[in-house]
């Protein structure tokens, strides 16, 4: 068996910079045009350009959305077990964000549902927070 051949530390070195470079510039070039999320045969361009870009979700904006369908599914998800009849329904978040340092200040919804149930079934499971009876 042949002893291994050992490689000069200058020259892994070099490689791993130039691998980092490559890297960084891919990086830097995603960052600056925006990027974009996958999952399934779905994706979603994120706005992480500094600039912003009017075609994208930012980050605020993607969380919102992504409460504002937890919201929505959750809803779909009882109505039935409840035996209440929905024709529609609509949540809509927003939020107070501060620039520096960033971070979501508070959040607050208003779920908006078209139904023909009466207005006593729909306060007491809105309202009360109770399953309509």
């Amino acid at each position: 068996m042949k002893p291994a051949k050992r490689q000069d530390q200058s020259q892994i070195k070099r490689i791993a910079d130039f691998i980092w470079n490559i890297a960084d510039d891919r990086l830097r070039d995603v960052y600056a045009r925006g990027s974009a999320a996958t999952c399934k045969d779905a994706a979603i361009t994120l706005d992480t350009d500094l600039d912003g870009r009017r075609d994208a979700f930012n980050p605020a904006e993607l969380l919102l959305a992504a409460l504002d369908a937890c919201l929505i599914k959750g809803i779909g998800r009882v109505v039935p077990i409840l035996k209440f009849r929905l024709t529609g329904v609509e949540a809509r978040l927003h939020g107070a964000r501060q620039d520096a340092p960033p971070k979501m200040e508070s959040i607050g919804d208003e779920i908006v549902v078209d139904t023909d149930e009466d207005d006593r079934r729909l306060a007491r499971w809105i309202v009360e927070g109770a399953p309509p009876s």
